[in-house]
């Protein structure tokens, strides 16, 4: 059996963010931890963990991206929260 190895975590921050519905401006609290890791494919991780009531919306209560760069992550954010018609947003 293969021992998984586990890659060191270089930087890790906790943010507090929010997907914003476009309609009604509704906004939703999502807590976000974002890890820089020893990887040589993706060593951009942000897990995303809803922290409100669940909206009526159809979206997951987390979500995991991961990304070679800061830029490449914060875009693919965007994407995953606009395919829910939201924004990003932080307070």
């Amino acid at each position: 059996m293969k021992k998984m190895n586990k890659n060191k975590i270089v930087y890790q921050s906790t943010e507090i963010i929010y997907g914003c519905e476009s309609r009604s401006k509704t906004c939703y609290e999502y807590k976000a931890v974002i890890n820089i890791i020893e990887s040589n494919k993706t060593p951009i991780l942000i897990t995303l963990k809803f922290q409100d009531n669940h909206p009526f919306i159809k979206i997951p209560s987390t979500k995991i991206i991961k990304a070679e760069t800061l830029t490449e992550a914060f875009i693919k954010l965007i994407k995953y929260f606009k395919s829910y018609g939201m924004e990003l947003k932080t307070k």
